[in-house]
């Protein structure tokens, strides 16, 4: 099956249908119904608290200041507020303030597809302050549901694709965050929801 650019990427609710152009020749009309998005993050939550935790350490020592230190050691209220302070100067939590992108997953007929949305940013950096852009139609190449497949084994290849997704050039020094689906993926009756989101 060839490959489309979808006719209006910022959509979330889609249908399936055929339209004649000037020439009288038929063209697929097809917009997403996508059914799960998928974090990717700048790095891994570890990774990130470790960084954190180490730019904190840092500006609480205050170049070694033996009265800052006294201070603290005085007032853990003051210890604490400072502390707090500098977690929000770094970003904040890791969770939801580090996703630079979004995998939108969506049935094509038989196959398991996926939009990548992702930054509008040169350089991937810490930063709070983001635009997220419509990136490709297509993260990775498709996975092929065999006709038959029971639900356990279309959440395997939805993982097996993501799994792909993540090694993909672009996306490799991210993180691509399979948490949520792994936690709902084996309860949702596949089948059906594939069925759903490719009726016309």
């Amino acid at each position: 099956m060839s490959d489309f650019e979808p006719t209006e990427p910022c959509s979330v609710q889609t249908c399936l249908n055929f339209k004649m152009d000037d020439q009288g020749s038929y063209h697929l009309n097809f917009q997403m119904k996508i059914f799960f998005d998928v974090p990717v993050y700048r790095l891994t939550r570890n990774k990130y608290e470790s960084e954190q935790r180490a730019f904190i350490q840092r500006e609480m020592l205050a170049d070694g200041d033996r009265n800052v230190q006294e201070m603290y050691r005085r007032d853990p209220a003051q210890k604490k507020f400072m502390e707090n302070h500098f977690t929000r100067v770094y970003g904040g939590c890791w969770q939801f303030n580090e996703i630079i992108g979004f995998i939108r997953l969506y049935f094509f007929f038989s196959q398991i597809r996926g939009q990548y949305w992702r930054v509008r940013a040169k350089r991937i950096t810490r930063t709070r302050k983001k635009l997220f852009d419509f990136f490709d139609h297509k993260v990775t190449f498709e996975e092929e549901v065999p006709e038959g497949s029971t639900n356990h084994q279309i959440y395997s290849l939805i993982q097996k694709y993501l799994a792909r997704a993540q090694n993909e050039p672009r996306v490799k020094r991210f993180y691509v965050d399979i948490s949520v689906l792994e936690n709902v993926g084996p309860y949702i009756d596949w089948n059906t929801l594939m069925k759903k989101n490719t009726r016309k």
